[in-house]
């Protein structure tokens, strides 16, 4: 559902020319997708095809295979941060623009672009009443604060997950993790 929404508010931003938060994706590396296919033992992957089509064909795979869990525990691992522009791009996993909109409490450009949102409402179909250049600018700089937050806390993720996993392994599975 949100994937739905979040293409199809990127549509309307852009046809109606209001400056929006584009969310993107990037590719996986192709050596951690060629390790991934490996792994889940998944067949027809061409070592020769492009990141993005390994990528897709992966995924496809992932949905029927027995090691589910696993590989999309090592596709979500794999992933790198999520970036975000005031450029209209295409996602990686979804082809399309999208807009991210839903969690404004853990997602400055969520917040932003919830602005956004309300002041077209306000506007109603009059775009002109809106300060696009003003819109803009704080887009631009509410993506580029959230594209290095996302970084920063794709990196504690790990940190966490590793602390979890050597203490699963030491026989503490219930000790208390630094976060």
């Amino acid at each position: 559902f949100l994937i739905y929404t979040g293409k199809a508010l990127a549509e309307y931003m852009q046809s109606k020319s209001v400056p929006c938060i584009y969310a993107n994706q990037p590719p996986v590396e192709k050596e951690k997708l060629l390790k991934i296919a490996e792994v889940g033992e998944i067949e027809g992957i061409s070592p020769n095809s492009p990141p993005a089509e390994l990528q897709k064909s992966i995924l496809d795979a992932v949905r029927t295979s027995v090691k589910a869990e696993l590989l999309y525990a090592m596709v979500s691992i794999a992933l790198p941060p999520m970036e975000y522009s005031a450029i209209p791009q295409s996602h990686s996993l979804f082809g399309k623009s999208i807009v991210r909109f839903s969690s404004p409490t853990s997602r400055y450009a969520d917040l932003a672009v919830q602005r956004v949102i309300k002041d077209l409402i306000r506007a109603g179909e009059d775009t002109a009443r809106l300060n696009l250049s003003k819109i803009k600018k704080s887009l631009s700089e509410a993506a580029a604060v959230t594209s290095h937050a996302e970084k920063i806390s794709a990196k504690l993720q790990m940190e966490v997950a590793d602390n979890l996993s050597l203490s699963i392994m030491r026989g503490n599975p219930g000790e208390a993790q630094p976060a």
